[in-house]
């Protein structure tokens, strides 16, 4: 289970990686896989595994697949739970031409 800012509410790791899935998809690059590693209560890092298409710029869309996902953590969870250094791993396990069957 993992904390928010609010003593009454928790989420699971899957609900939260559920969540962030689509928000990552959405900004092109299919998700294989993500994992959300929680410590007491606490989420210590999110790993991302992709997949991308031949000719992206996959060194531009992880920064920006790091920014949305500390926004969408922050924003479920509250700044004042998030860890700063929080740690966001962005890994490209595939590259095609074809992503429509992974969003």
């Amino acid at each position: 289970m993992v904390r928010t800012d609010d003593d009454g509410i928790v989420l699971t790791d899957r609900a939260l990686a559920g969540m962030l899935a689509p928000a990552i998809g959405a900004l092109g690059p299919g998700v294989r896989s993500l994992r959300v590693g929680v410590d007491d209560g606490t989420v210590t890092g999110v790993d991302v595994d992709l997949a991308g298409r031949y000719g992206d710029r996959l060194l531009e869309v992880s920064d920006e697949i790091r920014d949305v996902v500390r926004t969408v953590v922050v924003r479920l969870l509250g700044e004042d739970v998030v860890p700063e250094g929080m740690s966001i791993d962005v890994s490209w396990v595939d590259v095609t031409a074809d992503l429509s069957g992974l969003r």
